[in-house]
């Protein structure tokens, strides 16, 4: 087992109604898994994740795609899209 910490950002945080989390996970773990157990314990958080035209994923603070494979210590940063302009 690994464990990561996750960081949620904006609706998503307000939605589950925390910012951190940490999970323990089986190695090997990708990204999407993470969020699929993440729905599980938050079943809303699914429909949020449905209805977001884009999510943001950064590991470790680099942006990733939802196929990166975790590794043990990583903190995961789930946000909504940021919009900018006026």
């Amino acid at each position: 087992m690994i464990r990561v910490r996750v960081v949620f950002i904006g609706v998503i945080a307000e939605a589950i109604g925390t910012h951190i989390e940490e999970y323990s996970i089986q190695e090997n773990t990708r990204l999407n898994e993470l969020l699929d157990i993440i729905a599980g314990k938050h079943p809303f958080l699914r429909e949020i994740l449905r209805n977001l035209p884009l999510i943001n994923t950064y590991v470790n603070g680099r942006h990733v795609d939802l196929n990166h494979v975790l590794e043990d210590d990583d903190e995961v940063v789930i946000a909504p899209p940021f919009y900018e302009g006026g």
